[in-house]
């Protein structure tokens, strides 16, 4: 009996060993179930957002199909009429031309067709043509039957439209002066005259390029307000909107005058000059020398050693940096020197 007790119990720790087992499997079962469940909840969601989305594009995508359509059509529309208006106004122009040269076998069809009648009518018509008829003949004579040839000069305006086609997505049109005008898809417009010497062109941000026939190119700047000018011989000017400008010389020099009319000029090898409003010329050599000229006369020399300056009735005087010794050299001859502390330990007439 004492060992049946002990297998049972043994028995007992096992399966209950087991069930807890069970139970964790169980519990862990359950969590990847739950996890699973929601990695499925959120993919399905984020389709859901990706379907979304491309419904939204693909109505987006249609829509400026669509627009895109209509442009085109209204081009098609644009380049058709304007070609259809030159064709008709070319017609008129020949059908009054042959009216008038048309030989009349009496005044009074003279009168009732006459080339001024036409020209009137056209006239009231086509408010864009300038036409003028000259008819010869004797009015008092009734019975005068003469062939009458007459001319009609035409005044066309310059800035009509005479011609117009299409060259990779870009209008070109021909104007009656001869200029050419080329309208690109991303807004820029280019005219070039009839020469081809004279070049302009107008970008979408603002920009205005102008190429004139000497070679000089002018270059304007919407955003800053700023020119730019180019010169054959290779000297520029950029004048900004608040009325600096840098000027770059042949010689490769430059000159820079601020708004306040201060001057500053570069030369190719370095030395700077500045010259001020109230006369004051101020020199820097490469070296680092300062030379500085003032509208009374007087020069500073200023460099590594001393300070020197001259003043107009020929008096010099000058610091030296190393020791703080002070020369003063009089136009009569005179030499005094002090010491750093201001005692004069040289005065005498110069030999």
């Amino acid at each position: 009996m004492y060992v049946f007790s002990v297998l049972q119990r043994d028995s007992e720790k096992a399966g209950q060993a087991r069930r807890r087992e069970l139970d964790e499997m169980r519990l862990q079962y359950d969590e990847k179930v739950r996890e699973l469940n929601e990695k499925n909840a959120r993919v399905l969601a984020q389709n859901s957002r990706y379907k979304t989305e491309n419904e939204r594009f693909e109505k987006l995508y249609q829509a400026t199909k669509n627009e895109n359509v209509k442009l085109n059509e209204q081009i098609d529309n644009l380049i058709k009429n304007t070609k259809r208006k030159e064709g008709n106004t070319w017609k008129e122009i020949n059908r009054i031309v042959e009216h008038a040269t048309k030989p009349s076998s009496s005044n009074a069809s003279r009168r009732e067709k006459s080339p001024d009648n036409q020209l009137r009518k056209s006239m009231r018509k086509h408010d864009s043509l300038n036409i003028s008829s000259a008819s010869s003949g004797n009015s008092n004579s009734a019975n005068q039957s003469t062939n009458m040839f007459t001319e009609i000069p035409c005044t066309i305006p310059s800035g009509a439209v005479i011609n117009s086609t299409t060259d990779n997505g870009a209008i070109v049109q021909r104007l009656a002066s001869g200029k050419t005008v080329t309208k690109y898809g991303n807004g820029t417009i280019k005219e070039v005259s009839a020469d081809g010497r004279s070049i302009v062109q107008k970008y979408q941000n603002g920009d205005i390029e102008h190429v004139f026939p000497d070679g000089k190119t002018v270059y304007f700047y919407a955003e800053n307000g700023a020119t730019q000018t180019k010169n054959p011989d290779s000297s520029s000017c950029i004048e900004f909107s608040t009325g600096q400008k840098e000027i770059s010389h042949a010689d490769g020099s430059r000159e820079i005058i601020f708004p306040d009319g201060v001057r500053e000029i570069v030369s190719v090898n370095g030395r700077k000059e500045t010259i001020h409003n109230d006369g004051v010329r101020k020199i820097l050599e490469v070296n680092g020398d300062e030379i500085v000229m003032f509208p009374d006369g007087q020069k500073e020399t200023r460099t590594k050693e001393f300070r020197r300056r001259v003043l107009p009735d020929g008096t010099t005087k000058t610091i030296f940096l190393h020791n703080k010794y002070t020369e003063t050299r009089y136009a009569t001859g005179r030499v005094r020197i002090k010491d750093d502390k201001g005692n004069i330990i040289v005065d005498r007439m110069a030999s």
